[in-house]
C-alpha cells in the first residue's frame, strides 16, 4: 500500500490518534473532517514524518501523543535538549534503534522534523497478544515427540518469550530460568496477571506433567526466559516490546537466548525500513537469534492483514491453521482469522508458514485476567485435577514454531537464523493454497529437524507487477536465497519451497482481478475498517 493511500483517509488517521491520546472522537469524525479535502495532508509535511501524524497536525489535533523517534545516529543530550525547547518530553531512550520516545503534539512533531538526522518520526503505536491432535498435525504422534528413537526437546537452549509474563507452575519447574518486566506496570517475577504468556509458553515448552504428557508443548527441554512487555489486559506499547528486544539483546549470552518468541503485534502503517519494532527485530535476528513472530488475526478482513512485526523480511511470520479437532489433515486449512498477505506497505510474501492456531489447550493461571473474565474457556481434564485453557489465535501458532527452532538447535547449535527459517518453511507440509494465506505450507516437526541445506540469508520474497503481462510475481527465490558457495542453490527454488511450478505465473491465481484490484486493495472496507484496526478481539489478542 502506498503511504499516500493513508491519509487519504481522514478517519485513518482520527482513529489512530483516537486510540493514542484518548482525542474526542467526535472531534475527529464530524461530516466536515471526514469531508475535507485530504489531497493536502502530505503537501507541506516533512517525508521522515508518519502519513498518520501529518494527517493529525492538519486536522489540528492538540493532545500530545508518544512518539517514537528515530535518528540516523545515537541522540546526544542535544536531540533530547531539542525536544524540550519544542515542547515536547523524553519518556524512554531506545538504544537499539538510536530512538527516543518522546510525547509531544503533531504540530510540535512536524516542527521538530526538520532536524536532518531524524530518519523517522511515528506514533507510539499499542501492541497486543495477538494440543493432542494439533500434534498429529505438525508431526508429533508420541507424547514425548519421538523421532526415529532419537528425541530433541530444545534443551540447553534458551527461548525468550515476550509477552504478558509466565507463571511458575508445575510445567515450567527449574526451566523458567529468568524473569523481567520492562513495562511500567511491574509485576512480581515468575506471575502472569493476563493470562496469555502462561498459555503460549506451555504451548512452546511446557513438560505436560500437569496433563499427564496429554498437553506437552512442542520443545519440552527449553530453558524458558520470562521478559513481559504486556499489562494485565494483554496490551502494551511498541517501546515497551522494544525496550524487551533490547534486554535480551544485552542478556542472549548469559541465558544462551537462541530464540526469540513474539505472540503480538500492531496494524501496519509504515515501510518496514522505517518501522522501529521491525528494525528492533532485526537487529535481534542479526545477532543470531531467530526470531518467530505472529501474523495477526485480522485475516477476516481481507488481503494485507499481516501485523508488525510480522512485516519483517528476515522475521519467521506464522499464521494459524485450523485443523476441526479431527485427526484427518485433508481439512485442515488456514483460520479464517489468520492475517494474510501480502504485507500491506511492501508487499512481502506473507506469512511465512502456517501452524495449529485453533482452540488450543495448554496451561491456565488461576485468576488472570483471561481466567476470570472467560470461564467457559476452562478445560477440565479427565486425567488430571489441574484445570487447563483453551485459546485461539496466530498468537498459539508461533510457540508452535518457536518450539521447532529450539529442536533444530539442540540438534545442530551451528545454525543460523537464515538456516533455520529455509529449512522450517522448505520441509512444510504443502497446501494447494496461495501462499499470501499458507505460506509454504503447514508446518512439519519432524521434517524440519530432520532438513539438511543450508543459506546465509532467508528474506520473504518481494511480489511485483509485471510491466509486460500485468501480473504478479515474486523474487526469484534460487537468487534470494543461493548459498554463497552455489552447492545448495537448487535446494530454495520455488518449486521446493511453493510446491507448484505455475504458482508465479498462473493469470486467474494472480492477475488484478484476484488481489490487485481496488475492491481487493485499496478499499476501506477490506483494509481499515474500525473493527479491523480497533475491536477488542481484533486488536488485542493475537
Amino acid at each position: 500500500m502506498q503511504l499516500t493511500s493513508i491519509v487519504r483517509r481522514p478517519w485513518v488517521a482520527a482513529t489512530l490518534l483516537v486510540c493514542l491520546a484518548a482525542v474526542e472522537v467526535s472531534a475527529l469524525t464530524s461530516p466536515a473532517v471526514l469531508q475535507a479535502d485530504s489531497g493536502s495532508y502530505l503537501a507541506d509535511a516533512p517525508s521522515n514524518v508518519n502519513p498518520a501524524i501529518a494527517a493529525a497536525a492538519e486536522l489540528a489535533v492538540a493532545s500530545p501523543i508518544a512518539m517514537i523517534v528515530t535518528y540516523s545516529v545515537r541522540p546526544t543530550a542535544t536531540k533530547t535538549e531539542n525536544v524540550y525547547l519544542g515542547g515536547g518530553e523524553v519518556e524512554k531512550i531506545l538504544t537499539s534503534v538510536n530512538g527516543l520516545v518522546v510525547r509531544m503534539t503533531p504540530t510540535e512533531a512536524i516542527a521538530l522534523a526538520v532536524d536532518p538526522e531524524i530518519s523517522w518520526i511515528t506514533p507510539d503505536l499499542p501492541v497486543a497478544s495477538s494440543m493432542d491432535l494439533a500434534r498429529q498435525v505438525i508431526g508429533l504422534t508420541t507424547s514425548t515427540g519421538s523421532l526415529s528413537g532419537v528425541s530433541f526437546t530444545g534443551a540447553g537452549i534458551g527461548v525468550a518469550v515476550l509477552d504478558s509474563g509466565v507463571a511458575s507452575l508445575s510445567d515450567f519447574r527449574n526451566r523458567l530460568v529468568a524473569s523481567v518486566d520492562v513495562t511500567s506496570r511491574t509485576a512480581p517475577a515468575g506471575t502472569d496477571p493476563f493470562g496469555h504468556g502462561t498459555h503460549v509458553a506451555g504451548i512452546l515448552g511446557g513438560s505436560g506433567v500437569s496433563s499427564g504428557g496429554t498437553h506437552q508443548g512442542v520443545a519440552p527441554g527449553v530453558r524458558l526466559v520470562s521478559v513481559r512487555v504486556l499489562d494485565g489486559e494483554g496490551r502494551g506499547t511498541t517501546s515497551d516490546v522494544i525496550k524487551g528486544i533490547e534486554w535480551v539483546l544485552r542478556n542472549r549470552t548469559q541465558y544462551n537466548i537462541r530464540v526469540a518468541s513474539l505472540s503480538l503485534g500492531h496494524p501496519i502503517f509504515e515501510p518496514a525500513a522505517k518501522d522501529p519494532l521491525v528494525q528492533a527485530v532485526e537487529k535481534l535476528w542479526r545477532t543470531g537469534v531467530v526470531v518467530v513472530c505472529s501474523a495477526g488475526n485480522l485475516g477476516r478482513y481481507g488481503y494485507f492483514t499481516v501485523t508488525s512485526p510480522g512485516n519483517s523480511r528476515l522475521a519467521i511470520t506464522v499464521g494459524s491453521l485450523t485443523d476441526w479437532n479431527t485427526s484427518t489433515l485433508d481439512d485442515d486449512k488456514p483460520s479464517t482469522y489468520s492475517g494474510r498477505g501480502p504485507t500491506s506497505v511492501d508487499h512481502v510474501a506473507k506469512p511465512d508458514l502456517i501452524a495449529p492456531g485453533n482452540r488450543i489447550v495448554s496451561l491456565r493461571v488461576p485468576g488472570s485476567y483471561l481466567d476470570q473474565r472467560y470461564p467457559e474457556w476452562r478445560v477440565p481434564l479427565s486425567n488430571s485435577p489441574v484445570v487447563h485453557f483453551e485459546l485461539s489465535g496466530s498468537s498459539m501458532a508461533v510457540p508452535m514454531v518457536s518450539g521447532t527452532a529450539a529442536r533444530m538447535l539442540e540438534e545442530e547449535p551451528s545454525l543460523n537464523p537464515a538456516t533455520v527459517k529455509a529449512r522450517i518453511m522448505r520441509s512444510a507440509r504443502k497446501l494447494d493454497l496461495p501462499p499470501w494465506d499458507a505460506g509454504a505450507g503447514v508446518l512439519d516437526v519432524p521434517a524440519a529437524i530432520a532438513a539438511t541445506g543450508s543459506t546465509n540469508a532467508a528474506p520473504s520474497p518481494l511480489l511485483f507487477r509485471g510491466d509486460a503481462d500485468g501480473e504478479i510475481h515474486a523474487e526469484d527465490l534460487e537468487r534470494l536465497w543461493g548459498d554463497d558457495v552455489g552447492s545448495e542453490t537448487a535446494l530454495w527454488g520455488d518449486t521446493v519451497l511453493w510446491g507448484d511450478t505455475a504458482l508465479w505465473s498462473d493469470t486467474a491465481l494472480w492477475s488484478d482481478t484476484a488481489l490487485w484490484s481496488d475492491t481487493a486493495l485499496w478499499s476501506d472496507t477490506a483494509l481499515w475498517s474500525d473493527t479491523a484496526l480497533w475491536s477488542d478481539t481484533a486488536l488485542w489478542s493475537d
